[in-house]
């Protein structure tokens, strides 16, 4: 199975060799160079838009190269999470062309957005740790225990990103006239079931 990244380097996953892997890697590091070398032409905030989205496809392809080859159980989580600094920098660069309170708004969103992100990494690596703790445990009330506690972690995460995707709808909802953005508020309370 071969998965495509931001880059054009196919990855295989767990059967990669480790000299596969340093010539995926390298392909990455030099198309990332070679992106990078391409932006150095544009204008200031195009440049480092075009910089911070040259990155953030290195950051992904790197961490899913590393999740595929190293299979280590907390990679994952720190990809997920490399990922989701990676789009915040993107979404930065993108706020920066904006100015005034859209800029503001902007940047509150991506900080929202980052936030999601982060949790559903923590719900992701604490749903697989329950899980491997199952499978390593052949005691039944263990098993029992580690359900409950991966369901409450999913409970606790989708509530948090319920709250943070209520917070980014109410962000939106500021920049409308009083009547609209009252009524845009009592929709994004129902929505996200906030009182």
């Amino acid at each position: 199975m071969t998965m495509f990244l931001g880059f054009s380097i196919g990855v295989t996953a767990l059967t990669m060799a480790k000299d596969q892997y340093q010539s995926a890697k390298d392909a990455i590091e030099s198309e990332y160079t070679a992106t990078k070398a391409s932006c150095a032409s544009l204008s200031s905030n195009a440049r480092e838009l075009c910089r911070a989205e040259a990155r953030q496809k290195y950051i992904v392809a790197t961490a899913a190269l590393d999740v595929n080859f190293k299979l280590s159980k907390d990679g994952s989580y720190k990809s997920l999470i490399a990922i989701a600094d990676a789009d915040y920098l993107v979404a930065r660069r993108i706020c920066d062309t904006k100015a005034g309170n859209a800029k503001s708004q902007c940047l509150k969103v991506a900080r929202a957005t980052q936030i999601a992100a982060k949790a559903d990494a923590l719900a992701t690596d604490e749903s697989s740790n329950a899980n491997r703790a199952i499978i390593n445990d052949a005691a039944a009330r263990q098993a029992v225990r580690e359900e409950e506690e991966r369901t409450e972690a999913r409970r606790g995460s989708a509530i948090y990103k319920r709250r943070t995707e209520y917070e980014i709808a109410k962000e939106r909802c500021a920049i409308l006239a009083q009547d609209a953005r009252i009524m845009c508020v009592q929709e994004s309370k129902r929505r996200f079931g906030q009182s």
